[in-house]
């Protein structure tokens, strides 16, 4: 974000004012690479999916951390910042969508967990990949579709023609299945007595579980993230599906308000799509001015 604000004002005071910051920030970034291989760690709670269950090298986290190399390096001129972000992306396509002509390149980060995802793939245990795997940890691979990660993944440029076609043709389908344009958090829902409800409903922080089945993290469908993946699709030459994403967003933040007013709402429930959470959020807002700017003027909101 610093570095965006700066691109785009060219303001050199604040540039040069930022920088310790800036430094001070990748270099803690680079302390979560526990191994000292590339990857940041994420522990459970440990990013925006507060009450959700999720864990370890964790894309959505991966993919901000080389925005955050990438940009930082461009304003900064600093290739060893850049070589770094160029070697993270390298991984991640390696690592994130496993595929058997893959499974013995050097870049195969945990190899015991890559070569047990593609031999269950390849079984029909957990289908096909589809779309980039959320997140893997010694314990093995996630499967379930992450929605920022995805969004990311396009504004990103992250792997092949291919990969971005067949990933949009899975979200494609889910718009059919779910019966909105809006992007989920995550995808399937757990439901109460999956193997996965019993963790997901001891981690919750207040009084009232907030991820019950179609709500918040747990099929929630958010605005902010349709409007990313909106960016991400324009800069792919995917207008008219971008001006498709536009109106849903516009639609979802016109829902909720007192008085006639937009709701601006924080996220929608999966199945009825009403509005819920908290209204009048700036990022929900900002959904659709993003997705506004690259559809209709060709603006890329990163500068990267």
């Amino acid at each position: 974000g610093a570095c965006a604000y700066v691109r785009y004002t060219g303001d050199g005071g604040w540039k040069a004012e930022v920088r310790p910051n800036v430094e001070r920030a990748l270099f803690l970034a680079g302390c979560w690479e526990y191994n000292n291989r590339g990857l940041v760690y994420t522990p459970q709670s440990g990013n925006w999916a507060d009450e959700y269950i999720q864990q370890g090298y964790v894309l959505s986290d991966q993919l901000l951390y080389m925005l955050a190399l990438r940009s930082a390096a461009l304003l900064y001129d600093n290739r060893v910042w850049l070589a770094k972000a160029e070697y993270l992306r390298q991984v991640l396509q390696v690592n994130y969508w496993p595929r058997a002509s893959l499974a013995d390149q050097d870049l195969v980060y945990h190899p015991h967990a890559y070569h047990q995802q593609v031999e269950q793939s390849e079984k029909g245990k957990r289908g096909e990949t589809a779309h980039w795997l959320p997140a893997f940890s010694p314990s093995g691979y996630a499967t379930y579709f992450d929605g920022l990660a995805h969004a990311l993944a396009l504004l990103t440029s992250l792997g092949d023609d291919e990969q971005r076609q067949e990933a949009e043709r899975y979200v494609q389908d889910l718009e059919a299945e779910i019966g909105s344009a809006l992007l989920p958090a995550f995808w399937p829902i757990i439901r109460p007595g999956e193997l996965a409800w019993e963790a997901l409903e001891a981690n919750h922080l207040y009084g009232e579980l907030k991820n019950q089945p179609y709500k918040y993290h747990n099929g929630g469908l958010w605005p902010v993230l349709t409007g990313l993946y909106a960016v991400g699709l324009t800069l792919h030459g995917q207008q008219e599906r971008g001006k498709h994403l536009l109106a849903a967003i516009n639609a979802a933040n016109a829902q909720g308000g007192e008085k006639e007013r937009w709701g601006f709402a924080e996220y929608h429930h999966g199945q009825t799509h009403e509005s819920l959470g908290t209204n009048y959020l700036a990022w929900s807002a900002a959904a659709g001015v993003l997705a506004h700017q690259a559809v209709w003027q060709g603006r890329n909101p990163l500068f990267v």
